[in-house]
């Protein structure tokens, strides 16, 4: 909706994280139509990782996931 699309580049060509240098990928040819990835925290950032160590906060996360999916439809 609006967001600029990268056909054939990802939107990072790399990622720093501990030292190294990575490029991001996509699994391709899954054998789920459909599939999703999100980073729901960043665990080298200390309060992402506090929050995901909460039980409430993974939970109300995977609400807020589920509904967004549901009403994507």
């Amino acid at each position: 909706a609006g967001m600029p699309v990268h056909t054939y580049q990802p939107i990072r060509s790399y990622v720093y994280r501990g030292g190294g240098k990575w490029t991001p990928g996509i699994i391709r040819y899954s054998r789920v139509p459909a599939s999703i990835l999100i980073e729901a925290a960043n665990l080298a950032h200390r309060a992402d990782w506090q929050r995901i160590r909460s039980t409430n906060f993974r939970q109300r996360w995977a609400g807020a996931v589920v509904r967004a999916v549901v009403a994507s439809r």
